[in-house]
């Protein structure tokens, strides 16, 4: 049983989706599941926003089964300290008419120094003439690693709400 407070879950976990900049997202479609890595950002409600391919077999299965699990994890640390954040949820394309908001979420994180940013506009039109999209991830299951199991596989639940507005208030 983990030693972690909700609160101390919450701000590790905060730290883990900060520190990274890949999740992998697990997707299926008629039974077969599937793994891809995303660079990714988090908006202010906790959605995580990637750009891919609308040819991607994780953006077909999407299409078909919106059920999505993702995780991100410091893969850098040794097997016995890595630490990581579990995420179950729905994945969907990002509409239209919100795509440039979510666009330059991404971009800001991709590109923090304004003059970079500048020589690589955010651009939804562009991507979508060649054939690629923005897609949201909304968490509804969150867990993390229970560091405190000598064996390594136990899960922790990380309270969503919590996890939400700690993130909110930033």
């Amino acid at each position: 049983m983990s030693k972690f407070t909700s609160h101390q879950s919450v701000k590790t976990s905060l730290s883990i989706i900060q520190s990274s900049d890949y999740l992998s997202l697990g997707t299926s479609s008629n039974g077969q599941p599937w793994v891809s890595p995303l660079y990714f950002a988090v908006t202010p409600e906790l959605d995580f926003v990637a750009i891919s391919a609308v040819s991607s077999r994780h953006a077909r299965n999407l299409r078909s089964n919106q059920s999505v699990s993702w995780c991100i994890f410091l893969g850098s640390e040794p097997p016995e300290s890595t630490d990581g954040v579990y995420f179950e949820g729905i994945g969907e394309e990002v509409e239209p008419d919100q795509a440039q908001a979510l666009a330059d979420i991404l971009y800001d994180r991709r590109f923090p120094d304004p003059k970079e940013r500048a020589d690589h506009p955010a651009n939804p039109e562009y991507w979508e003439s060649t054939g690629r999209r923005l897609y949201r991830f909304h968490p509804t299951n969150v867990s993390k690693v229970d560091l405190d199991d000598p064996a390594g596989v136990s899960r922790s639940a990380v309270p969503l709400d919590l996890l939400k507005s700690v993130h909110l208030a930033g």
